[in-house]
């Protein structure tokens, strides 16, 4: 849906497309992995009803919600920060630039988060 209106934007007035690129690149990283994340929780459940394997589908959808609400929980944070820099450096008359600097750090930042969160340590793997 955003994606046709962001191009409904740019037909219809290139220049208005172009401030509202100037607008997201700030806080649409974060926003956007956000949404592709929650998307995906929100998938897991559905799955879980699905394809409950070994266990019945009330089992299957309560494992599952409970892992969905705690990543839903840690997005929340991060949509939070997004929504601070919506709210204060996107509408600011700070250069391109730096609004693309701002985006590329936080969504840089978010992700070595991801990527390192719920990591056990290898002396906890290796006495597993």
């Amino acid at each position: 849906f955003i994606g046709g209106v962001l191009g409904t934007c740019y037909r219809v007035d290139p220049n208005f497309g172009a401030g509202l690129a100037n607008f997201m690149v700030a806080h649409g990283v974060v926003e956007l992995l956000c949404i592709f994340i929650a998307a995906g929780a929100g998938m897991s459940i559905g799955y879980a009803i699905l394809v409950p394997g070994d266990l019945t589908r009330a089992e299957a959808l309560k494992k599952r919600g409970v892992e969905a609400a705690r990543i839903v929980i840690g997005i929340a944070l991060f949509l939070f920060v997004a929504g601070v820099i919506e709210g204060f450096i996107s509408p600011s008359d700070l250069p391109v630039p730096a609004k693309i600097a701002t985006g590329v750090l936080t969504g840089t930042l978010m992700l070595l988060y991801l990527g390192f969160v719920g990591l056990k340590p290898e002396s906890e793997i290796a006495a597993n």
